[in-house]
């Protein structure tokens, strides 16, 4: 299977006025084409700046990262090319509506995908022809997936998607996400819902303290953390994963 995205002891490093923080501590990543790929994580914990480093936007301190096969910094306009990215918030065009920057993002990009396809998958059309300060939280948040999606290309990085939806809006975002990757879209997302973690992923790399502390696919990740479940309280699914790949992060940290 074909790479999209490769991380090899990847470091990112910021300095600060107390000091140099090290964001991401040599994080290895190998995620395939042509699956949801989903990092997860609390805040804080490096997937944004893992998801910023796949796509050019930063530039990792150390290690090597590799998007398509391509340097993601020196050779991003090519990688811009292969790769899209869900804005956290489309600003600046308030008085447009979404109809209107959906147009304009469409004009960048040599092979757009269908407005109306988008408009109609995402379930926009009772607000797609409002201003954008007119929209909900939810509401801007499916414009700016759509922003990402109508690219037309074959790999999407979607940073926290379902982030301000109601449950009924955040199914029908994971029926939609569901529906390209059965066309061959790679979906790479980052989230700290669990729920959306176990039903949505194909495949999880849990982050924390800017390092992967557990990978599999879901099914895999529940079934061994269930085997080392100790105690006498209910085991949780992934929340008990994730305590448990987080409690041997911090312990390791802290030797």
């Amino acid at each position: 299977m074909t790479t999209a995205i490769s991380f090899q002891n990847v470091t990112k490093d910021y300095a600060t006025s107390k000091g140099i923080v090290r964001a991401l501590r040599g994080l290895d990543l190998e995620i395939p084409q042509g699956v949801i790929y989903g990092l997860l994580g609390p805040n804080g914990a490096g997937k944004t700046t893992a998801l910023e480093i796949a796509v050019g936007l930063r530039e990792a301190t150390g290690g090597l990262a590799r998007t398509m096969g391509l340097d993601p910094v020196r050779e991003n306009a090519e990688v811009r090319n292969r790769i899209s990215i869900q804005p956290q918030n489309a600003t600046g065009f308030d008085l447009l509506t979404g109809e209107e920057l959906l147009d304009i993002w469409s004009a960048l990009y040599p092979n757009p995908r269908p407005a109306e396809e988008l408009i109609r998958l995402l379930d926009m059309s009772g607000y797609i022809d409002r201003q954008l300060r007119r929209l909900s939280g939810g509401q801007r948040q499916r414009v700016n997936l759509a922003l990402a999606l109508i690219c037309g290309v074959n790999v999407t990085v979607l940073d926290e998607p379902s982030t301000g939806l109601d449950p009924m809006a955040r199914a029908d975002l994971w029926d939609a996400l569901r529906h390209l990757k059965q066309e061959g879209m790679t979906i790479i997302l980052s989230t700290h819902d669990m729920e959306e973690a176990e039903v949505l992923c194909d495949h999880l790399a849990i982050i924390d303290a800017g390092a992967v502390v557990a990978e599999g696919s879901p099914s895999e990740l529940i079934a061994d953390a269930e085997r080392r479940h100790q105690g006498p309280d209910r085991f949780r699914g992934l929340t008990d994963v994730f305590f448990q790949a987080a409690g041997r992060s911090f312990h390791q940290q802290n030797k």
